[in-house]
């Protein structure tokens, strides 16, 4: 299967938002919830010649923003999300986080939590790409 990477940007109504967010917070995330990329097929002429060819149409979902969590709430929402075994729950950890980083979007946030689909989505999104890594090498002096 092809991959294929479509540009985003962010919705006309939320960069007012997004701008005073970033002040507020300094980093500003954005997930893109239910957005689709399609090939399609279209006729051009290039020098009189009528050619096929393939075109990416980005197809937006529902836009959410977040913060970068601080490294307090990274350890509350590990604290908070022990169970009795001493294990981390993933889904109880993704809801604190989402629930403190959340910003705004085309989605409430209560919206999230009551639909599955969406919250499994964003939760997975909260545990694995609202905090960057940098990336290490490690070597032998």
């Amino acid at each position: 299967m092809k991959q294929v990477q479509a540009k985003f940007e962010i919705p006309e109504e939320f960069k007012a938002k997004v701008n005073h967010w970033k002040g507020q917070h300094g980093k500003v995330k954005f997930l893109d919830l239910d957005s689709d990329v399609k090939m399609e097929k279209v006729t051009d002429k290039e020098e009189g010649k009528e050619i096929e060819k393939e075109v990416v149409r980005y197809i937006p979902g529902k836009v959410l923003f977040f913060r970068q969590p601080s490294r307090q709430e990274m350890s509350a929402a590990e604290t908070l999300s022990l169970n009795e075994s001493g294990e981390t729950d993933s889904y109880k950890k993704a809801e604190k986080l989402m629930v403190d980083c959340y910003l705004g979007g085309e989605m409430k946030l209560d919206e999230i939590l009551k639909d599955i689909d969406a919250y499994m989505a964003v939760a997975n999104y909260c545990l694995y790409n609202l905090v960057e890594t940098k990336n290490v090498n490690w070597g032998n002096c």
